[in-house]
């Protein structure tokens, strides 16, 4: 017996309505990869952008460091002082920002004496005892074997797990690890000190804490003077600005060839300073 025959036409509408269906859905599924497909590539163009704006933020800070230094060791109105003055520059359409500061007037904790040391904490309020032990103990940092009071025993019986290395300070923040030293009386202390002077403080360029460190050392208070102030070690920090307010800040320390007795300064290569930090 025969299987009778459907309606003519429906077995052919059923399939074109099966084909629609997965058209559609395909369709549906090239456009959900499409738009992944151009949302990440929008992304990782506005990822390169950035860090590209970033990287021309960063150079140009850089750049100014450098340009900093030339001012620095320049003669006549081409010269820019040490002196806590802003000098704005604009490179590229980014705003910079440069500031020199003169180390000449901080304390080298690595060369300091026990006294210079003990005034500075007391002038960052220590008291007297207290101070000359902690002063002892960064000289016995340096030289453990000259202060055996401060030596790694004295760390064991603290209940540290270090002691004393017997060289010099490598950073400010290693201060903190010596016996006495507290955060705040760190934190007191790290803007009045720099690890790349090799002399003790010049009075003319001393902030009020150092000049009463000094006096507290001394005993007097220290003459000051119309000479100029040494310039030297210098702290540079430059700041540049993008026009969507993106920044980037570099800090260097430089330390220049001083000014020979006719008051300009020897000719030396190109660059005419040395780099002792470089620091984002």
């Amino acid at each position: 017996m025969k299987t009778p025959l459907r309606p003519n036409g429906t077995w052919q509408a059923r399939e074109a309505g099966f084909a629609l269906l997965i058209v559609l859905w395909t369709l549906a599924l090239l456009s959900l990869l499409i738009s992944q497909i151009a949302g990440s590539g929008r992304q990782a163009v506005r990822l390169a952008g950035n860090l590209r704006n970033a990287a021309a933020l960063q150079a140009a800070a850089d750049g100014a460091v450098q340009e900093a230094g030339y001012h620095l060791v320049a003669g006549g109105t081409a010269h820019w002082p040490a002196n806590g003055a802003v000098h704005d520059l604009r490179q590229d359409g980014a705003g910079i920002r440069v500031r020199l500061d003169n180390q000449a007037g901080l304390i080298n904790p690595s060369i300091a004496s026990v006294e210079l040391l003990a005034g500075l904490l007391r002038a960052c309020g220590a008291e007297s005892g207290a101070a000359v032990q902690a002063a002892s103990a960064m000289v016995a940092w340096r030289y453990p074997g000259a202060q055996t009071d401060f030596g790694p025993a004295a760390y064991r019986q603290a209940g540290r797990d270090y002691g004393p290395p017997g060289a010099a300070f490598e950073s400010l923040a290693e201060i903190g690890l010596v016996l006495g030293v507290t955060p705040n009386l760190l934190a007191c202390m790290v803007p009045h000190l720099s690890l790349y002077r090799d002399t003790d403080p010049d009075p003319n360029a001393a902030d009020p804490v150092v000049l009463r460190a000094i006096e507290l050392a001394t005993g007097a208070a220290p003459a000051l003077t119309n000479a100029e102030a040494d310039e030297t070690v210098v702290l540079v920090s430059a700041v540049a600005t993008g026009p969507d307010g993106a920044r980037a800040a570099r800090q260097a320390v430089l330390r220049v060839e001083p000014p020979n007795q006719a008051g300009g300064r020897t000719a030396v290569a190109v660059p005419p300073f040395d780099v002792m930090t470089w620091q984002r």
